[in-house]
């Protein structure tokens, strides 16, 4: 089963930037539906900071994600739309960065207005 596949990210493993699977997933555009299944078997994945403090939402926003997975992402932890990295940027500075999707930017808006 794919969900018991991924059982190994809910164990703490990071790699050597401190990716998550689920830091993985989004900074590779993954679907979805990969992100849900993701957020099923390790729903603290969404909390979790990589070496640079991003949380897989910064990491989204890195890679331009769908709107879809950043609903994904919001509805799991809203305040993941508060939370910053380790040069202050919350994920809307990061947005705004990588030039977001003007969907992409409002849902985040939506979650902190």
């Amino acid at each position: 089963c794919f969900t018991e596949s991924l059982a190994w990210s809910c164990q703490g493993k990071k790699n050597r930037y401190g990716y998550t699977a689920l830091h993985w997933a989004c900074l590779h555009r993954a679907s979805s539906e990969v992100v849900t299944a993701l957020l099923g078997v390790c729903p603290g994945a969404a909390k979790e900071k990589d070496r640079c403090e991003y949380t897989p939402l910064h990491t989204a926003y890195l890679s331009r994600a769908s709107f879809e997975v950043v609903a994904v992402l919001l509805e799991v932890w809203p305040e993941a739309a508060k939370e910053k990295d380790r040069c202050g940027y919350t994920p809307l500075h990061t947005a705004c960065l990588y030039k977001a999707a003007p969907d992409v930017v409002a849902a985040l808006l939506k979650a902190w207005p």
